[in-house]
C-alpha cells in the first residue's frame, strides 16, 4: 500500500470516526441492570441513565411482560469521560420475576425536551433455584489502576467540640481514567452526623508531575458524642471504562496497529470499582460550664440575632405575630427559639421554625390580654463561640406596641332601604285610600263549584315547586348569612373542603419531589383544618393547644395522638438536612393526613 492510499485510507476513516462521534453524543439515555441473572424469588433492578443532565421525567412503567414493577427512585451521579465532567440521572425501578426463563427488556422509546429517544434492550435470566453472586458481566477483572485513581477525606479541624460544624472535604483523583455512573461518597462514622453534600467542583492538580482530574465534594459533619472518634474511610463507588479491541482488527496491521485507530477498532468495557479514603481520628470536646448562661439551648457557632413584631398597634384580645431570626455560621439544627424575658399580660404560644439559606426563623403568636400592655418583652440568645471558646448572649427588644380597648358590640336592626314609619311613606297619595260604596248587595247564591287543583296534577305541581323554591332559596339565604356573621360557624363549615383543598395540591408535589414544600404544605393545611375546625387561631396551634382540646371533650385522644405523630415528622423532614424520604413514605403521610380530616369529621364535633 503506497503513502498516498495510506493517507486517503486515513482521512477516510477520520470521517467515519468523526460521524461515529457525533452519532454516539447523540444518543444519551441508557438501560442497564444491576444483574442479569436471578432467582424467581428474587428481585432485580432496572435503570434509566439520563447522561449530560441533572433532570428527567420518570418513566411510566407499569408491568413488564412477566415482571411486577414498581419504581425506586431517582440518583444523580457524575461521570467524567476524557477530562471533561457530565452530570445524569438514572430512575431505578425494580423488577419481580413471575415466571422462569430468559427474556428480553426493552428497547423503550419516549419523548424528552420535544425529541424522541429510544433506550437499548437488556437481557435477564430467571432461574428456578438460587443464583451465586460472581464476577461482572464480562466475567474478567477490572484493569489494573494502581495510583491513577484514589479517594481523599480532609476535615476542617481535629479537635472540635460537641455539636460544632465542621468543613469536610472529600476528592476522587483521577489520572487518564474515564469513569461513568460516579455516585456520591458514603462515611462510615458512628457518633458523627453527616450534613448533605454541595454542588461538586470540577479542576486539574498536578501531583508530582502526573496531572490529575480531581471531583471535590464538600459537606459539613458535627459530633454526637464527646471522646475520641473515628471519621471514615469514605467510600465511593462508580464504573471504570477500559478499552478492549475488537474481534478482526488484527487483519489489518498497516492500518489499525495505528494509535490513533485504537479507540476506533476498540470496545469500551465497563468495570464496577470501590475507592476508600484514609480514615481520620476526631478529638470531641464537651462544652465549657464556666460562664454557661442559664438560658443556653446548646447553639454553638458564630450568629447574629433579629427580632420584629406585626402588626404594633391591635386590640387588646388580637394576636400579634413575633418573629425572630437566626443568621451566621454554625449548626443550626441545635439552635431552639430565643427566649422571652417575660410574658405577664400575654398568652404565649409556642413558637413555629424553619430552616432556610443559612438562616432559621422563629414565628411566635402573642396575645395582649388588656390595653394596659405597650411592649413586647426583651429576647434573649446565647451561644457558643468555638473559637473564642466563650459563651454570648444577644438580645432584642423590648419592643413598642398600642394595644386599644376591643370595640363593644351593639345590637343593630337591619332594616330595608325604606323606613315604613317615614314621614315619606305616609304621605296620602290621592284615591289610594278610599274604598268605594257598592250601591247593590252582592249575588251571595252559592255557585257551581270549579275544579279545584288538586284534581289536575300539572297545576298542584305547579303551585309546590315555586313553594319548594322559596324555601329552599330562604335556608341558603339563611346559611350564607350566618357564615357571613358567624365567624367560627363560617370556618367550621368551610374547614373540610378547603383542607382537601390543600391535601390535593400536597400531593401534587410528591412526583416533584419537592421534600419541604411537600411537609410544609401538609403542616399548613393540617394546622389551617384544626384552627378551622374548632375556631382557634390557626398560627398559634401547638401540642399544648391539641392536648387542650382534648381536655374540653372536643377531640378524639387517639385522633390527638395521630395529629402529633404528623406534626413531628413534617417537622423533622423540614428542617433537619440529614433526613431523608422517599416517595412512598410521602404518600403514606398524604393517606394519614386524610383519614385523620375524615375521622373529625365524623365526629361532628365543634
Amino acid at each position: 500500500m503506497t503513502g498516498k492510499s495510506r493517507r486517503a485510507l486515513i482521512v477516510i476513516f477520520i470521517i467515519c470516526a468523526l460521524s461515529f462521534t457525533a452519532f454516539a453524543e447523540d444518543v444519551n439515555v441508557e438501560l442497564s441492570l444491576d444483574r442479569n441473572r436471578i432467582s424467581l424469588n428474587d428481585a432485580a433492578r432496572l435503570k434509566f441513565t439520563f447522561y449530560n443532565v441533572k433532570n428527567a421525567p420518570i418513566p411510566q412503567l407499569n408491568k413488564i411482560g412477566e415482571f411486577d414493577v414498581s419504581y425506586l427512585g431517582p440518583t444523580t451521579t457524575m461521570s467524567v469521560i476524557n477530562g471533561k465532567v457530565s452530570n445524569s440521572i438514572s430512575h431505578t425501578f425494580i423488577l419481580k420475576p413471575g415466571k422462569v426463563g430468559k427474556f428480553d427488556i426493552g428497547p423503550f422509546s419516549f419523548n424528552f425536551n420535544n425529541r424522541d429517544y429510544m433506550t437499548n434492550k437488556v437481557e435477564i435470566e430467571i432461574m428456578s433455584g438460587p443464583v451465586e453472586l460472581g464476577q461482572n458481566e464480562e466475567g474478567a477483572a477490572g484493569p489494573e489502576l494502581g495510583n491513577r485513581a484514589f479517594l481523599t477525606l480532609t476535615i476542617g479541624k481535629n479537635r472540635m467540640y460537641l455539636n460544632e460544624i465542621v468543613p469536610a472535604t472529600i476528592r476522587l483523583y483521577l489520572n487518564g481514567i474515564s469513569a461513568r455512573d460516579i455516585q456520591y461518597p458514603e462515611f462510615d462514622s458512628e457518633f458523627l452526623s453527616i450534613g448533605q453534600f454541595q454542588e461538586p467542583r470540577q479542576y486539574q492538580e498536578n501531583i508530582s508531575g502526573a496531572v490529575y482530574d480531581v471531583i471535590e465534594f464538600a459537606t459539613s459533619l458535627f459530633a454526637t458524642k464527646t471522646g475520641e472518634l473515628k471519621l471514615g474511610p469514605a467510600e465511593l463507588r462508580c464504573n471504570v471504562l477500559a478499552l478492549r479491541k475488537r474481534a478482526g482488527s488484527e487483519g489489518f496491521p498497516f492500518v489499525f496497529n495505528d494509535p490513533f485507530f485504537e479507540d476506533f477498532f476498540s470496545d469500551y468495557v465497563k468495570y464496577p470499582l470501590t475507592l476508600r479514603s484514609e480514615e481520620i481520628g476526631v478529638s470531641v470536646l464537651a462544652l465549657p460550664e464556666e460562664g454557661r448562661p442559664q438560658d443556653f439551648s446548646g447553639a454553638i457557632g458564630d450568629f447574629k440575632f433579629n427580632m420584629e413584631a406585626s402588626p404594633l398597634t391591635l386590640n387588646a384580645g388580637d394576636p400579634v405575630s413575633l418573629k425572630m431570626e437566626i443568621s451566621g455560621q454554625g449548626n443550626l439544627n441545635s439552635v431552639l427559639s430565643p427566649r422571652l424575658s417575660g410574658s405577664e399580660g400575654f398568652k404565649v404560644y409556642d413558637p413555629l421554625s424553619k430552616t432556610e439559606d443559612g438562616k432559621k426563623v422563629f414565628e411566635q403568636i402573642l396575645i395582649p390580654l388588656n390595653d394596659s400592655i405597650n411592649k413586647i418583652p426583651q429576647a434573649n440568645f446565647s451561644y457558643f463561640d468555638p473559637d473564642s471558646e466563650k459563651y454570648l448572649t444577644l438580645a432584642q427588644g423590648p419592643l413598642d406596641i398600642k394595644v386599644n380597648k376591643p370595640p363593644e358590640e351593639k345590637a343593630t336592626l337591619a332594616l330595608g332601604k325604606t323606613d315604613f314609619f317615614s314621614a315619606e311613606s305616609l304621605k296620602e297619595r290621592l284615591g289610594e285610600d278610599i274604598i268605594y260604596i257598592k250601591d247593590e248587595a252582592p249575588d251571595l247564591r252559592p255557585k257551581r263549584r270549579k275544579a279545584a287543583y288538586n284534581d289536575k296534577p300539572g297545576s298542584f305541581i305547579a303551585i309546590i315547586l315555586p313553594a319548594l323554591a322559596l324555601i329552599f332559596l330562604g335556608a341558603y339565604a339563611r346559611r350564607r348569612r350566618k357564615i357571613r356573621t358567624d365567624a367560627g360557624y363560617g370556618r367550621f363549615i368551610q374547614a373540610y373542603a378547603k383542607a382537601w383543598n390543600g391535601l390535593k395540591k400536597a400531593g401534587a408535589l410528591i412526583s416533584e419531589h419537592t421534600r419541604e414544600g411537600f411537609y410544609g404544605a401538609i403542616c399548613k393545611t393540617m394546622r389551617d383544618y384544626i384552627g378551622d375546625r374548632f375556631h382557634i387561631p390557626s398560627a398559634g396551634i401547638t401540642l399544648h393547644e391539641i392536648d387542650g382540646l382534648v381536655k374540653q371533650g372536643r377531640l378524639n385522644r387517639g385522633i390527638s395522638a395521630d395529629i402529633k405523630e404528623v406534626f413531628s415528622e413534617c417537622d423533622t423532614m423540614r428542617y433537619w438536612a440529614q433526613s431523608s424520604s422517599s416517595v412512598e413514605e410521602m404518600r403514606n403521610i398524604l393517606i394519614k393526613a386524610r383519614q385523620i380530616i375524615k375521622r373529625i369529621e365524623r365526629s361532628r364535633s365543634r
